[in-house]
């Protein structure tokens, strides 16, 4: 089983995805919010004001983060990766969502 090995993925694949405009843009406010949490964060740490707010901050970044790489997964963005094996299929999702 991949999951307790290290490998890096090198392969580039041509295809893409479309999103709707809709789509693309819950994307593009789902980075955006989580581009002003990590900069609320800087600021945080910068100020020496790092508290737990900033726990909460990172949190809600974890959680962005991965609803939108499920999002994306589920938009198809596996067919994208059809020239991978299903041995780097794992290590790219085990990378992407952390799964153990």
């Amino acid at each position: 089983m991949i999951f307790g090995k290290t490998k890096t993925i090198t392969k580039h694949v041509g295809k893409h995805f479309i999103l709707t405009d809709s789509e693309k843009n819950r994307t593009v406010i789902a980075i955006s919010k989580i581009v002003g949490q990590l900069e609320a964060i800087k600021k945080d740490v910068m100020t020496d004001n790092a508290c737990d707010e900033t726990i909460t901050q990172i949190l809600a970044i974890r959680g962005g983060v991965s609803t939108i790489g499920q999002n994306l997964v589920g938009k198809g963005i596996l067919d994208c990766l059809n020239n991978y094996s299903r041995e780097e299929m794992e290590l790219i999702l085990k990378n992407m969502f952390k799964l153990s």
